[in-house]
């Protein structure tokens, strides 16, 4: 029994060793360039070795203090954040009274509306996985998330303001490519805060794209926004589109934009074609 002890434990002190090892973080030569500028850098850096990889970079956004966005999984709990992996930061050791915090923290949230939990402004990573040179994933994430990046080399972009960040993920979508690709542009296209032309652009995906899966995840999207004419594109949908399900995602989106005219729209929605009519 000792003898299985003394493994378990030679095994657990291994693993926590290899998810903390150092990652390849290969930096941009200057975050004064732009964002485009930048993108270009990393796709000459990573077309010499043609390795998956993944391509980064970050925005700010205000948000509420207990929202998260990324990936839960008890088996990250020994990896670094995304923060520490890019800044080459150690983790501190979790003392008991900081566990004892967040559970504290934990209670609190549960059960509690967010209009009354804190906004604070984080840093969120947009990620994009790259395999045999073409972009197959587009992820968002809190900058605090523990992601997994199976060791492959990251090549980061640095910080961009959302201006910066909408231009480049709007030049980078594409119909030609996979509805992964195309749904991951625009759930962080969604998540970029304070752009106009944000909501004219999506729904111009809404109008063209074929994809059921890809016009859902638009009119979710469309529905984060607050600029622009957010709720008449989202009626738009709901009396147009051919698809009953994205129908459905556009009043979800309604539902969820949690605005005085979004509720009007939906108590319109009600009189006018009736509870059973979707």
């Amino acid at each position: 029994m000792r003898k299985l002890i003394i493994t378990l434990l030679v095994l657990v002190c291994a693993f926590q060793v290899e998810a903390l090892k150092a990652q390849t973080v290969t930096r941009a030569p200057s975050t004064a360039l732009s964002l485009m500028d930048r993108w270009d850098w990393a796709q000459e850096q990573a077309t010499s070795s043609r390795r998956d990889h993944w391509v980064v970079f970050s925005f700010q956004r205000v948000m509420c203090e207990h929202c998260h966005m990324g990936s839960w999984s008890n088996g990250y709990r020994n990896r670094k954040s995304i923060d520490e992996i890019i800044h080459n930061r150690i983790p501190e050791p979790e003392t008991v009274s900081g566990a004892a915090k967040k559970a504290l923290d934990q209670i609190d949230s549960d059960g509690k509306d967010d209009h009354f939990d804190r906004m604070i402004t984080k840093n969120m990573a947009v990620l994009f996985h790259f395999e045999d040179g073409d972009v197959t994933d587009v992820d968002l994430a809190n900058m605090s998330s523990r992601f997994d990046f199976d060791g492959q080399r990251i090549f980061w972009m640095g910080d961009a303001n959302s201006s910066a960040t909408f231009g480049l993920l709007k030049d980078l979508f594409s119909e030609r490519a996979s509805v992964e690709v195309q749904k991951g542009l625009v759930w962080a296209m969604g998540r970029v805060q304070g752009e106009r032309d944000i909501v004219p652009f999506l729904a111009g995906i809404v109008d063209s794209n074929k994809n059921v899966e890809v016009r859902k995840a638009v009119v979710y999207s469309i529905g984060k926004q607050k600029y622009g004419n957010v709720v008449s594109v989202l009626r738009r949908v709901i009396e147009r589109d051919s698809s009953r399900e994205v129908q459905k995602a556009a009043i979800y989106a309604l539902g969820n934009n949690d605005t005085p005219e979004a509720r009007r729209a939906l108590f319109a929605i009600i009189r006018d074609m009736g509870l059973g009519q979707i």
